[in-house]
């Protein structure tokens, strides 16, 4: 299954916006490592919409809610 993170920090690298992950590996949540810290990311619906394209696959999509920094 493909994944779509949407939002988030303008940095976030456009490449690590699309991801495959495992349907047994699917949450509500995902947690991306990124820069010192992490980005939180969280399913928009439990629907798979149609990505844009000719040919691709459909993807569920995850909206950005925050950041969290890695405590030293």
């Amino acid at each position: 299954m493909h994944v779509l993170l949407c939002g988030g920090p303008a940095r976030f690298p456009e490449d690590w916006r699309r991801m495959a992950i495992d349907v047994g590996q699917l949450d509500d949540r995902i947690t991306v490592p990124f820069y010192g810290g992490f980005e939180h990311f969280e399913r928009l619906t439990d629907e798979v919409d149609a990505a844009e394209g000719a040919g691709e696959e459909a993807v569920l999509r995850y909206q950005w809610l925050y950041r969290t920094e890695i405590a030293e």
